[in-house]
């Protein structure tokens, strides 16, 4: 699995929950369109979670470039609240990663 995220705290947590099996390995990445584009991470990933939360725009980048790079590759498009994010957000990211056609 690989992380996008700017977010210590998340990438944290995410580390920190029990993993069934030992053949989840998780990646993270950065928020950046630079930071995802060659990585490794991404080549090998079985999902993508994308932390949409403090930088919606971006995030909808990153779906963009995941469904580029990857179109095979299931993304999961995540915001622990919905404070700074409006319709027109969710839809963009709705769009950019799982409502391709």
């Amino acid at each position: 699995m690989v992380l996008v995220t700017n977010r210590p705290a998340i990438e944290a947590w995410l580390s920190a929950v029990p993993q069934v099996g030992s053949s989840i390995v998780l990646d993270s990445l950065p928020l950046r369109g630079e930071a995802i584009r060659g990585a490794a991470a991404v080549a090998r990933a079985a999902v993508a979670v994308v932390d949409s939360e403090a930088a919606p725009l971006e995030a909808v980048e990153i779906c963009r470039e995941l469904v580029h790079l990857r179109p095979d590759l299931p993304i999961a498009a995540f915001f622990c609240c919905t404070r700074g994010l409006t319709p027109w957000h969710l839809e963009a990211l709705w769009e950019a990663s799982a409502g391709r056609s």
